[in-house]
């Protein structure tokens, strides 16, 4: 007896849980070449910015928008800022000292917790000028040991008529990582920009009139939203034979037997199907699995 199935397997994968206020950021080979221009390519791949919103219970769409851009290498995290506003002014801030007042001065905020498990998280703002403030937030942290985490990241900003730009690079080793994070791990995160005379907003829609609104968050989905390696089968059959990437062959004599094969041949979706050929009618096997996957502590997943 044989039965065969040929399986996509694009859908069979594990997803960080998806909340509507998310960005994914794409892994780049070239990183940014920090001038504040925002014209390196891999700006224009990474996925558009999200909407920016008033604060507060209700609010719309902000007047003046700041559209925000994330992308990553094995390095560091990267974060273009294009900001709007007043029209027809060329927005002013003065250059100040590390930690001094940039939430004065038209700008931005950015915060990051890496952890789903942990109230630490990381604030970090620069104005249109470059100058920029950095903290450490955790419980029962004084003023003094907030304002004492100093980590070398860069910025650079340019001035426009009637808005602002910045390119920022924060490495991983600022927020005490050794590496990048792996595929699908998530940071929350949200970013707070200053209009001055046209007011603040928040990205995500922020419910409070205040940045520090502990419930609000939006997820940074690092790489793509799927854990797995190869998870379409899009590198094809291994040469040689055997599993692809990604991916394990399991066999078991006495618990069915069998064959499978990566095909290219009546594929439902994609390029590739996995061809699964059973020669008995026993139970289970043969199987295949994704390899093991990194999971983050505190999240919540979907297969």
């Amino acid at each position: 007896m044989r039965i065969v199935s040929l399986v996509t397997l694009l859908a069979i994968t594990c997803t960080a849980f998806a909340q509507p206020a998310e960005y994914v950021c794409r892994q780049v080979d070239a990183p940014p070449m920090l001038d504040g221009s925002l014209d390196d390519a891999c700006w224009g791949a990474a996925p558009e910015p999200p909407a920016f919103y008033r604060l507060g219970v209700g609010a719309d769409e902000a007047p003046a928008q700041t559209r925000v851009r994330f992308v990553m290498d094995d390095e560091a995290l990267y974060v273009s800022v294009d900001a709007d506003t007043r029209e027809g002014e060329v927005p002013e801030a003065p250059q100040r000292e590390r930690d001094g007042k940039v939430w004065n001065d038209p700008g931005v905020e950015l915060f990051f917790s890496t952890s789903f498990v942990d109230d630490t998280y990381y604030q970090m703002l620069f104005n249109s000028a470059g100058s920029y403030a950095d903290f450490r937030e955790a419980p029962g942290l004084s003023p003094q040991e907030k304002a004492a985490w100093n980590p070398d990241w860069q910025v650079v900003t340019e001035t426009r008529e009637g808005g602002w730009s910045a390119e920022a690079r924060i490495p991983w080793a600022a927020f005490g990582l050794e590496g990048a994070p792996p595929k699908g791990w998530v940071f929350r995160t949200r970013v707070g920009s200053h209009a001055q005379s046209l007011g603040n907003s928040m990205w995500p829609l922020n419910e409070s009139t205040g940045f520090h609104n502990p419930r609000c968050w939006a997820y940074l989905v690092m790489r793509d939203r799927n854990l797995a390696t190869n998870p379409g089968l899009e590198d094809g059959p291994r040469e040689g034979g055997g599993a692809p990437d990604g991916w394990q062959f399991a066999y078991h004599d006495e618990e069915g037997t069998g064959e499978i094969t990566i095909s290219d041949e009546q594929a439902a979706s994609g390029q590739y199907a996995a061809r699964l050929e059973k020669f008995d009618d026993k139970q289970y096997f043969p199987v295949l699995y994704v390899q093991p996957l990194d999971v983050q502590p505190g999240s919540t997943y979907v297969i």
